[in-house]
C-alpha cells in the first residue's frame, strides 16, 4: 500500500527512488519531528501548478502548516527546527492529492472510466 500511495510521484529524474520511498514509509509508520525533517523537502510533483514538496503538499491540505518551521540554520536539530509534525494521515491525503493514484478510476494520476448504462 505505501508503494501505492507514491506510485504516481515524480521528482526531475522521474518516478521516486526506494530509498525516497522508503523515507515516505518511515515517516508514515512512525511520525515524528525527525522523520518529518527526512521528508518534508522531498520533491512529489514536477507537474506546473501542483504543490512540488512534501511540505507544500500538507500546507495546500492544512494551511497552519505554511508556518511551523521555528528555525532556520543548518546544523539545527529537528526538535528544535519544528514546533510540531503533520499526522501520518494528513501527509498521506496530501501525496494523493498530488501523486494521485494512477490506474485508479478518478485519481488525479489515471484515466477516468465511464459507466456503463
Amino acid at each position: 500500500m505505501r508503494k501505492a500511495l507514491t506510485a504516481g510521484c515524480r521528482n526531475m529524474l522521474g518516478p521516486l527512488d526506494p530509498t525516497v520511498e522508503a523515507r515516505i514509509a518511515r515517516f508514515l509508520d512512525k511520525p515524528s519531528k525527525n522523520t518529518w525533517d527526512n521528508v518534508h523537502a522531498i520533491i512529489i510533483s514536477t507537474a506546473p501548478g501542483k504543490p512540488r514538496t512534501v511540505w507544500q503538499a500538507v500546507a495546500a491540505i492544512d494551511p497552519s502548516y505554511r508556518d511551523i518551521v521555528k528555525a532556520h540554520g543548518k546544523g539545527a536539530r529537528a526538535a528544535d527546527k519544528w514546533e510540531r509534525h503533520p499526522d501520518a494521515f494528513t501527509v498521506a491525503r496530501a501525496i494523493r492529492s498530488v501523486c494521485g493514484r494512477p490506474g485508479l478510476a478518478g485519481g488525479r494520476g489515471g484515466p477516468r472510466r465511464r459507466r456503463r448504462r
